[in-house]
């Protein structure tokens, strides 16, 4: 009975599709049931997962094309081109809404204060958000957090579900709730950002359409992890009033060098373009461990991605192609300067290349690391299971930062807060938010921002907020009032903030000293069709550059 079933569902399928008349029992014995799948997804109809296809299906699907009626023909190919319309519209479109900016409101959360040669932020309130992501629905929001994401102290994840800050769908969250698909997370929070180097943001090029500049080392492009405002994107929009930026390419936070962000859809869609033809030409330069070898040495390693929090990468067979071609450029009896063209774009490329070839770069915190055995992942040799590298590389990352002691503002700002919270309790005793339930008035007084989801690599990745409120800047500079260029504030007490409830805010940072600022690699020159920037080389570029005692690599220590 099912075979007859079965016989008449195929023979209506054929029918459908308008082939020729032919017998129906020499399709029932050629036609395989993939190639009936195939032609019922020309024609929008649902159909079972195709089985193995066998040696000679391609002259199957030839014989089935043959006796196709020439609309059955027509739809195969207006599927064909729409699939390739969609896909061509959707790298258009992720080129137009990448880093699209953010609002004026986003811009007034904080301001910078400058210490010892750091660019430092005030704590804010911040709430993280974002939609549950394929990979998590069926895990518990506990266990996507705790693996996926980076807090600033052990516990915090806690103290974070029994204090009320995490919900999915505006709704307070337990640990043990399970993601469904679209699922909207979010995690109120007082944010604290790590200090970057006060260094400024040197403009190699700035007209109508494009701005270029010479990205110092410790700024990420956009924010990631403990960095928003400390990131190039905002800075150039609270100091400089470029905002609504767009980017063809990122750099890691520690690399310097050449940075193009574009000021117009039309312009970004351009580069990308030429990006992703690999029509542009890069060109960097690293200071490497040991004597690199002569003449020109090409890598084709493949990488796969190992972390999700650290965005550590692999040499593996399974990964994507990648090759990078090094020479050598100078030697100084202990460590050599090397010229890097990648000729892909992976994530961490020039950095895992050169420690397959056993010359990581000298303060590569990640690659440079015994964490990968005694031959530190040479020739994509791996002698420590990768979550134990894993584990330990990220002990590493976590260093303790803000471990300086008690911070002695705090008790007197938490007073000041209390006082004035109290203050205004007694003079406004009932407000139109009280009749809302707690998820709307979190809505309502928190300020949402537009952060983006793509970390820096080597750093954790956090929620990205998608909601904004208020009107969007355009690319176009503020008023000469907001532009704040040369002037470096120090610290003013009356501008911090605390939180009872935040544990950083009860602890004194300790200050990052230059060497964990910094890594040797430079992007020296970007090309593309109808542009070219460059930079000089940096100073540890030079020759007689002799200082790599002074920039080994250590966690942070308390002096």
């Amino acid at each position: 009975m099912h075979s007859l079933l079965g016989g008449w569902k195929l023979f209506h399928e054929l029918r459908y599709c308008k082939l020729k008349t032919v017998c129906f029992s020499r399709f029932f014995n050629t036609i395989h049931i993939s190639q009936i799948a195939s032609m019922s997804l020309c024609t929008s109809q649902s159909s079972t997962q195709a089985e193995t296809v066998s040696n000679d299906a391609p002259q199957k699907d030839s014989e089935v094309k043959s006796q196709l009626s020439k609309r059955a023909l027509k739809r195969i190919a207006r599927a064909k081109k729409h699939k390739e319309y969609v896909k061509k519209k959707k790298e258009s479109t992720d080129a137009v809404n990448d880093d699209t900016g953010f609002t004026e409101e986003d811009l007034k959360q904080s301001s910078y204060y400058f210490e010892n040669g750091l660019r430092k932020v005030y704590p804010y309130k911040f709430v993280f958000a974002t939609y549950a992501k394929g990979r998590w629905v069926g895990r518990t929001i506990y266990d996507v957090l705790s693996k996926e994401f980076g807090f600033n102290l052990p516990g915090d994840l806690e103290k974070a579900f029994e204090s009320g800050s995490i919900s999915v769908n505006n709704n307070l969250a337990t640990a043990d709730y399970v993601l469904k698909t679209n699922d909207f997370i979010s995690h109120q929070t007082h944010r604290h950002e790590n200090p970057v180097t006060s260094a400024p943001l040197e403009i190699i090029a700035n007209n109508e359409d494009m701005l270029v500049i010479n990205k110092p080392s410790s700024i990420p492009c956009h924010p990631c992890g403990r960095y928003r405002f400390n990131s190039v994107i905002f800075i150039l929009g609270k100091e400089m009033g470029f905002t609504n930026l767009r980017s063809i390419y990122r750099l890691d936070r520690l690399t310097s060098g050449v940075l193009v962000l574009c000021k117009t859809v039309q312009r970004t869609k351009a580069l990308m373009d030429q990006v992703a033809k690999r029509q542009v030409q890069k060109e960097y330069v690293c200071r490497v461990v040991g004597h690199f070898p002569d003449g020109t040495i090409k890598v084709d390693q493949p990488l796969q991605p190992l972390s999700n929090k650290l965005r550590l990468q692999v040499i593996s067979p399974k990964g994507k192609s990648s090759q990078t071609t090094f020479t050598r450029l100078s030697y100084n009896g202990k460590s050599s300067v090397v010229k890097c063209v990648p000729h892909t774009g992976r994530t961490h490329q020039i950095r895992v290349h050169l420690q397959y070839l056993g010359h990581p770069i000298i303060n590569d915190i990640f690659y440079n690391n015994d964490a990968w055995g005694t031959n530190k992942g040479k020739n994509g040799v791996y002698e420590i299971p990768f979550d134990k590298v894993c584990e330990r590389i990220l002990n590493e990352h976590h260093v303790t930062l803000w471990d300086g002691g008690d911070n002695p503002y705090y008790e007197e700002k938490l007073k000041e807060s209390q006082s004035q919270e109290s203050l205004l309790s007694s003079t406004d005793t009932h407000s139109k938010d009280d009749d809302e339930p707690p998820s709307k008035q979190r809505k309502v007084d928190d300020v949402w921002s537009n952060i983006t989801y793509q970390n820096s690599p080597g750093e954790n990745p956090t929620l990205e907020n998608v909601l904004t409120l208020g009107k969007e800047c355009s690319s176009e500079k503020l008023d000469d009032k907001d532009v704040n260029i040369s002037n470096h504030p120090c610290f003013d007490l009356s501008k911090l903030s605390v939180d009872p409830s935040c544990e950083l805010c009860k602890k004194k940072t300790i200050e990052p000293k230059e060497k964990h600022l910094i890594m040797f690699l430079h992007a020296l020159k970007y090309k593309g069709l109808d542009w070219a920037f460059e930079t000089s080389l940096p100073d540890w570029a030079e020759e007689d550059w002799s200082k790599e005692d002074d920039y080994s690599i250590d966690t942070f220590q308390q002096s």
